[in-house]
């Protein structure tokens, strides 16, 4: 899970860097939305990591 979350760090500096090229004209649009959406795919999978680890300690229980 902790993996999952530096992931999501590590994509949220990009688009930080990825606004600011934009600004410049370095970088489109498109591409912005691009590390948007992988964004909000690794959120997905975190929240599904954290569903199946608490499932799995339910089981356990």
């Amino acid at each position: 899970i902790s993996i999952a979350q530096l992931k999501i760090d590590g994509l949220s500096l990009d688009l930080e860097a990825a606004n600011k090229r934009l600004e410049v004209g370095m970088m489109t649009a498109d591409s912005i939305e691009l590390l948007k959406e992988q964004i909000q795919f690794e959120q997905l999978n975190l929240e599904k990591a954290k569903l199946v680890y608490y499932l799995d300690i339910l089981k356990l229980s």
